[in-house]
């Protein structure tokens, strides 16, 4: 019994110590998250515009016309 709780706590050790590991290697932070969420609802929203322009220019009903009709 003695010999699984020492085998255990040599796991429970080398678990914690590559999680530390994996901490040091993720160098981003909350504020690199936070720009990556607004660039990527960005990149969205001129993906809408373009598609709106293009529609426009074929005189197509733009995508989110649509949907703001449909909702």
């Amino acid at each position: 019994m003695q010999w699984r709780l020492a085998g255990l706590s040599r796991a429970r050790d080398n678990i914690q110590n590559q999680l530390s590991d994996l901490v040091k290697q993720k160098p981003r932070n909350k504020d690199d998250d936070d720009l990556i969420s607004e660039m990527t609802r960005l990149e969205a929203m001129l993906q809408v515009s373009r598609d709106d322009l293009v529609c426009r220019s074929y005189r197509i009903t733009p995508v989110s016309s649509f949907l703001s009709q449909l909702l």
